[in-house]
């Protein structure tokens, strides 16, 4: 299974090298999921936040100018050096940094180190094992009473079931690897934690309809049995 994975982490360093050669790939401000932050956490000011995929960064500066103390992190070298040169642009050394790493195995070994752990459209290239495993790496991460927001393709995708089936919901198409999350699926995922909210969303991704599902989870104070 190990060699599986780096395999497909492998593809997918190509796929994005390649998006992020193009300049603001996501375009310039912040996501629907980054909003929804603000709404149910309000003041960010000296919450530390773990971005896990930062992409080009939009996000993590957006929680940087609301005061929060950033951690993004992401594979991609293109994508660091394109969210040092936003940081080094506004003026936010002092507040975000960033870290070359891999969500698969968070090398971040400070445990209960963060207020909000935050993953929008990186949690759905990974097999089963990978996928839990990565739930667990953020439970570790988070104080008690931390968030977790993140959004992930959706089974009611359009390309849900194209191309060929690693494992139930994993699908390989032309060589890109994605994860489909039903709502048990997420449930199943996340369930030491408390679940706030779970919303299917739909919007134009890469040009076309797709579908996901946007959650805020929470990791309780006391341990669930």
């Amino acid at each position: 299974m190990q060699s599986k994975t780096r395999t497909s982490l492998k593809l997918q360093e190509s796929e994005w090298e390649e998006k992020y050669s193009l300049e603001d790939y996501f375009r310039e401000g912040h996501s629907s999921l980054a909003q929804l932050v603000e709404k149910i956490i309000g003041d960010l000011v000296c919450k530390r936040i773990l971005e896990l995929g930062c992409g080009q960064g939009q996000d993590s500066i957006y929680f940087g100018k609301k005061g929060a103390v950033v951690t993004a992190l992401d594979f991609s070298q293109k994508a660091i050096n394109s969210t040092k040169t936003k940081i080094k642009k506004f003026g936010l050394e002092k507040t975000v940094s960033v870290v070359r790493g891999d969500i698969s195995s968070i090398s971040i070994k400070r445990e209960e180190s963060f207020d909000i752990v935050f993953a929008n459209l990186s949690l759905h290239y990974f097999d089963n094992e990978t996928t839990k495993r990565i739930f667990s790496d953020i439970y570790r991460l988070l104080v008690p009473g931390g968030y977790l927001f993140f959004e992930v393709k959706s089974t009611a995708d359009l390309d849900y079931g194209k191309g060929e089936e690693i494992e139930k919901d994993f699908f390989d198409f032309n060589g890109k690897r994605r994860h489909f999350f039903s709502e048990a699926y997420l449930l199943e995922c996340t369930r030491q934690y408390d679940v706030i909210s779970v919303q299917p969303k739909k919007y134009v991704s890469e040009g076309k309809l797709s579908s996901f599902l946007s959650a805020c989870v929470k990791k309780p104070y006391l341990t669930k049995c």
